[in-house]
């Protein structure tokens, strides 16, 4: 069980933190379009969030069974308490920009993409140092 329960937090690992990449090349290539183009093209490629909601999910629910033996020693251990934390984070930012996205398909939705936006080039890297504080606690 272990096993299976490790592979599907790898393949969640990859949903949630390829949507980070898949969005920061999204938002490279809409800089030389015009705003109305790059809108456009913005609400169109919104779904690709629920690939970072299914990530989200299968990484909570994988690790929640992982971490059983870790439990008893997570104020121990400051590599596995700040990866808990920084998960609690980007689990909060992934949930404000779907928030946002539903206003982002409205009519005047540019305020609500330009957080989007904003939050984006957090999430990203936070999902990079939640990789590297699991390397540096399980290695």
């Amino acid at each position: 069980m272990r096993l299976f329960m490790l592979i599907l937090h790898f393949v969640g690992l990859a949903l949630s933190v390829g949507t980070g990449f898949a969005y920061l090349f999204l938002g490279l290539s809409t800089r030389k379009m015009d705003k109305d183009e790059a809108r456009e093209l913005f609400i169109k490629t919104l779904p690709i969030q629920k690939m970072s909601h299914i990530g989200l999910f299968l990484l909570i629910v994988s690790g929640g069974y992982l971490m059983t033996p870790y439990w008893d020693s997570l104020t121990q251990n400051q590599y596995l308490l700040a990866k808990l934390v920084c998960v609690i984070g980007i689990v909060g930012l992934v949930w404000a920009m779907g928030s946002f996205a539903k206003e982002a398909k409205k009519e005047d939705g540019v305020e609500a993409m330009q957080k989007i936006e904003r939050l984006g080039k957090i999430t990203l890297p936070l999902g990079l140092i939640i990789v590297v504080l699991a390397v540096l606690t399980f290695h």
